[in-house]
């Protein structure tokens, strides 16, 4: 804690002119995204227009709660009729997954101006999921166990090409951007990370002394962040990584604490979540990595802002540096949006420090869970 706060002080001070007339830093305005009718949720993306996506319980079907897509826009959620949401572009478009039978399987969908489309699969009847679509419309995911798929659709989300342009077993496709550029992971024996274009699949190194690596997300400059891990090992020890032009750079923590990383936006900015080692199902708090600095959430909260218990991980950022992830109320997970304040006055800012510096006191008291 003491580290973190340290950071948020040398920003600040960063922006004091010689006559201390001047103070500049960012803090966030968080709020509660809420839920559809369950107790849970966890937002995953957020375009650039601020409309966020992700996961809620509801409360309708024979077995209870059970997941929901949805999309949160100027406050207001409203359920899309599947399961899980994973992506959402600047046209609105959401790709995610329908369950069938609340199995965990089923099939990759498209969500457009309110109607739902089934994406389809590689194979009759077959099971597929979607992870992500870029601005031009193009989506890609996984289909059965036998390779991941690239598709296009056209303005009325209408599917005009089905490829496989890797055919290599056990791909993961995670993310793509308005290049056509794809990052994800390869499975041998082992995960390793891998940037695809223009149908060359070139893979890319884990850390010096680890053994596996996975990325997470791509941005439009070909940057890509995810973590690498060593299985060697008796636990799992992620450390959260930005690979750019094929070079890897393991991003700063705290102390002992491991690390994933999300999403980068446009400007390099990257989100995640960090948790101690040797107890990655117990504490977790919300990163952003800022010109390689890595900044606590927790410590950057505004007043008036929906109060958490905690923020636990950073999921998504869009290009205008708002951050979407998950919380804590009252013990419950809970879907949060971040929106940068910038703050430019002396008394201000000590006044806002001192009010995250309590936040990240009380956060830290609290007993978390890993989802």
């Amino acid at each position: 804690m003491a580290t973190t706060i340290s950071t948020i002080a040398s920003l600040i001070v960063i922006g004091i002119s010689s006559n201390q007339t001047a103070i500049a830093t960012t803090l966030y305005h968080i709020t509660d995204i809420g839920t559809l009718s369950g107790t849970s949720s966890t937002a995953v993306d957020i375009n650039d227009l601020g409309q966020v996506v992700g996961t809620s319980d509801t409360t309708s079907g024979d077995l209870g709660y059970v997941p929901g897509a949805f999309l949160w826009e100027n406050g207001i959620i409203r359920n899309l009729g599947f399961s899980r949401a994973n992506s959402i572009n600047n046209s609105g478009q959401v790709v995610g997954l329908l369950e069938r039978e609340n199995s965990g399987l089923g099939r990759a969908v498209l969500w457009q101006n309110g109607a739902l489309k089934d994406i389809g699969a590689l194979y009759p009847n077959g099971e597929s999921f979607a992870t992500d679509i870029n601005d031009t419309g193009q989506i890609i995911g996984s289909s059965e166990s036998d390779g991941s798929c690239l598709l296009k659709v056209d303005s009325s989300g209408n599917v005009i090409s089905n490829s496989i342009p890797f055919p290599i077993r056990n791909t993961l496709f995670q993310s793509i951007n308005n290049s056509s550029q794809i990052a994800g992971a390869i499975s041998r024996e082992e995960f390793n990370a891998f940037l695809a274009e223009n149908g060359v699949l070139t893979e890319l190194e884990p850390l010096p002394n680890d053994t596996s690596s996975l990325a997470q997300n791509i941005n439009n400059f070909g940057q890509i962040v995810g973590y690498s891990y060593s299985t060697s090992g008796p636990t799992f020890d992620p450390k959260a990584v930005v690979w750019k032009n094929g070079k890897i750079t393991q991003l700063e923590t705290s102390n002992s604490y491991l690390s994933i990383a999300q999403d980068i936006s446009d400007s390099g900015q990257i989100v995640g979540y960090n948790f101690a080692a040797n107890n990655i199902y117990g504490n977790t708090s919300a990163l952003l990595w800022v010109n390689s600095k890595v900044l606590n959430l927790n410590s950057l909260v505004a007043p008036n802002s929906d109060k958490f218990d905690v923020l636990t991980k950073a999921n998504g950022i869009n290009n205008v540096g708002q951050i979407v992830g998950t919380g804590l109320i009252n013990g419950q997970e809970r879907a949060f949006l971040a929106t940068p304040i910038f703050v430019d006055e002396p008394a201000s800012i000590l006044g806002l420090l001192t009010v995250g510096t309590l936040g990240v006191s009380s956060a830290f008291r609290c007993k978390l869970k890993q989802r």
